[in-house]
């Protein structure tokens, strides 16, 4: 039980970001560190990897804002049947509008925490997919084994 508490509140301290002073008015920008996941068909641990993203942002509004967002780092994947992890790296990028939850409702005022929606769209670029394809007999016919990069949209 300790072990599993402590593994979930090392998580909750890695995905919280971290926002520095508004170095203009209504302009922000936001660091983000922390390890994430590929959902797979392996232990969970063994998918962990570095992440990172830098967002910037303007606040039009108390309620309504836009923000850039640039992440990436590291992602894994694995095929269970022979044990095999590999590593891959991807950046994406995206936009997104912000809506600050609290000031839509409660009026605008300092708060120490502030909730908002991000309504976004953006675009994910994976590369340096080498481990995977040095293993590509491993993979079924029907998996999607990719070389060089690859885009995808995201929302």
């Amino acid at each position: 039980m300790k072990k599993a508490l402590l593994v979930l509140s090392s998580f909750l301290a890695l995905t919280f970001s971290v926002n520095a002073q508004q170095f203009f008015p209504d302009w922000y920008i936001g660091i983000k560190g922390g390890v994430g996941e590929t959902i797979g068909e392996t232990n969970w641990q063994k998918l962990l990897s570095p992440a990172a993203a830098l967002n910037i942002g303007y606040q039009f509004t108390p309620v309504f804002g836009l923000r850039g967002d640039i992440a990436g780092w590291q992602a894994k994947g694995a095929l269970p049947l022979y044990d095999d992890v590999y590593k891959f790296n991807y950046a994406q990028a995206a936009l997104d509008a912000t809506f600050d939850i609290a000031s839509l409702f409660a009026g605008y005022k300092e708060r120490v925490v502030n909730p908002y929606i991000l309504l976004g769209a953006g675009a994910n670029y994976r590369f340096n997919n080498d481990e995977a394809n040095a293993i590509a007999n491993h993979f079924y016919k029907d998996n999607y084994l990719w070389d060089g990069g690859k885009i995808s949209v995201l929302g």
